[in-house]
């Protein structure tokens, strides 16, 4: 599948966020559960296993590549592989778009990306950050090109046809023994590399504490998001350590 990716501005913005650092790529395979390709994908936080796998298996196993203290962090991502050198571990974020309040995240929503920003030895993915709802009102948590039930409005309010929102998610891939670009061959099926086919997906499967309050205090959106100022980038060691 070829996504079309625009250039953004960057994501490291000093917006409050909660941050999943130290997500190994924990295996390489032919697998995506969104979409169906047969891209050689990284796979980072939350064990997939088979291509039928929903955010609801990654919560239930519970399991993450990310930093211990980071447990909460078993939403599934992965990426595309270039044909001549490897990711090692990515950081995730999660950001505040502003002075607006985030919903919780609905489990087993899905995204790919529609944002790059190429740096030396890393890659920054942005995800859109509003949702389309059906007619009861609950977010739409996939579409048929796995994009138009997702808009990127960034600090801005949310328009009426995707007025759900949540956190700008944001991957921070690093890669080892080479750099990406925008004509890096990167896997596109079929044992194929084609230059401009680099995307990202997200697929949610939170634990509960992110989203809600539980025995150990407040949902991580409203400790690290929703409840404090956009000048302060970590609220609370719950929110992730690090820039």
């Amino acid at each position: 599948m070829l996504i079309v990716c625009a250039l953004a501005p960057d994501s490291a913005q000093a917006n409050s966020r909660i941050r999943a650092g130290g997500c190994k790529v924990y295996q390489t395979a032919l697998l995506d559960p969104i979409a169906g390709t047969t891209h050689l994908h990284h796979f980072i936080m939350g064990q997939v296993i088979s291509n039928t796998d929903t955010g609801f298996a990654y919560k239930a196993r519970a399991l993450t590549s990310c930093n211990a203290a980071d447990n909460w962090a078993t939403s599934a991502g992965w990426y595309p592989k270039p044909i001549n050198f490897s990711s090692d571990k990515a950081t995730v974020y999660y950001r505040d778009p502003g002075d607006i309040r985030v919903n919780p995240i609905p489990t087993d929503l899905r995204m790919l990306n529609t944002q790059l920003i190429y740096r030396r030895d890393n890659t920054s993915v942005r995800f859109g950050n509003c949702l389309a709802v059906d007619t009861f009102g609950r977010p739409v948590l996939d579409s048929l090109n796995h994009t138009s039930h997702v808009e990127d409005k960034g600090t801005k309010p949310c328009d009426s046809s995707h007025p759900y929102r949540i956190p700008q998610i944001a991957y921070l891939i690093h890669w080892q023994g080479g750099r990406l670009t925008s004509s890096t061959p990167v896997s596109a099926g079929d044992g194929q590399y084609l230059a401009g086919n680099f995307h990202a997906d997200y697929q949610a499967g939170v634990q509960d504490e992110f989203n809600f309050a539980t025995a150990e205090g407040k949902a991580l959106i409203d400790l690290c998001l929703n409840d404090v100022p956009l000048s302060v980038q970590m609220a609370s060691d719950r929110c992730g350590v690090g820039p």
